[in-house]
């Protein structure tokens, strides 16, 4: 009888640890449930951007990768920054029957770099008489130039017919002759001076009347 209680008592007790190890387990776990999970702080990844590729916007007016003055963009030149220096006229004879006059003249741009932009045409007049247009031949081909900070020149020529022996026809019927001034709409610069001697004649037709344009050196 004592064996049997015995046994009873070991499996009662053996029962009663088993139901204190899953109340235990129950516990905890419902200790757990509501708590705040705390996320762990990691450093988000950022994959770098590539380099830009857009240009850089500056102040100044660029120059062509040559140095010279090719067409480029950029603000145009005032009349109040460019200055006429001297004049300089020549003259000779270009071909049989043509006569070559030239006036160059020397200015300074006392600003920023600009640019200039070639008129179509060129007005001339002759002893204060009513100023004609006549087509202005752009020799370098550009038709816009930048102008550097300093010292360039703008050089005017003319060919004129000459009179010639046993002629039968006037080559240049319309021609302005004795143009003593000339003026170039260089909007929005206008530029004029008189011509001393005068050109013997200019023609209203053809491309008789050239432009050039260089930079002689900078201030």
């Amino acid at each position: 009888m004592k064996n049997l209680l015995r046994t009873c008592l070991a499996g009662w007790h053996a029962a009663l640890a088993g139901v204190v190890i899953v109340v235990t387990a129950l516990l905890v776990g419902c200790s757990t449930i509501g708590t705040p999970v705390v996320p762990t702080t990691t450093t988000p990844y950022i994959e770098p951007s590539a380099p830009s590729t857009e240009p850089t916007t500056t102040g100044s007016v660029p120059v062509a990768n040559d140095g010279s003055t090719s067409a480029v963009p950029g603000m145009a030149c005032t009349a109040d920054q460019l200055h006429l220096e001297s004049i300089a006229n020549s003259s000779g004879f270009a071909q049989l029957g043509m006569a070559l006059d030239i006036a160059t003249l020397s200015l300074h741009n006392s600003g920023k770099p600009c640019t200039l932009t070639v008129p179509k045409v060129l007005s001339v007049s002759s002893e204060g008489r009513e100023e004609i247009l006549v087509p202005l031949l752009d020799i370098n081909s550009k038709g816009t130039y930048l102008i550097q900070s300093g010292h360039f020149t703008i050089s005017f020529g003319v060919l004129s017919h000459l009179d010639m022996p046993n002629a039968t026809s006037d080559p240049c019927p319309a021609a302005v002759a004795n143009v003593d001034h000339i003026s170039g709409d260089f909007s929005p610069a206008v530029i004029e001076t008189n011509i001393n001697p005068a050109w013997r004649s200019v023609c209203q037709s053809g491309h008789l009347t050239t432009i050039e344009i260089n930079q002689t050196s900078t201030r």
